[in-house]
């Protein structure tokens, strides 16, 4: 769990000075608070799909995948255009929310 808030964070800070770089303040602005939108709702949708559709751990390395996926998007679509950067993002919060909620309900379920 510390590897993805370490990468989460990092992303954040990088994803920021990149897209000022890349695009309008006004752009990296709506992205970067569409991608927190995404972050936060992230959890609530796919939670549902983990728990309907896989195991926990199932989620876990699926989630992780999703994450590792969306960033090599991210890294290999530097200076393309729009869309593949916000596909990387909505990977990246997608696989965010299966793998913290798995993770949360392996930890939380360990205990009586």
């Amino acid at each position: 769990m510390f590897f993805e808030r370490f990468i989460h964070y990092g992303m954040r800070a990088l994803l920021v000075y990149m897209l000022v770089e890349l695009y309008n303040e006004a752009v990296s602005y709506a992205i970067y608070a569409a991608f927190g939108a995404l972050l936060f709702l992230g959890p609530l949708v796919m939670g549902l799909l983990g728990d309907l559709f896989l195991e926990r751990r199932q989620s876990t390395a699926i989630g992780a995948g999703m994450i590792g996926l969306g960033y090599m998007i991210l890294y290999f679509s530097v200076g393309q255009d729009l869309g593949n950067p916000m596909v990387g993002l909505a990977i990246v919060a997608a696989g965010s929310g299966l793998f913290r909620t798995a993770n949360f309900t392996i930890f939380f379920n360990s205990f009586p």
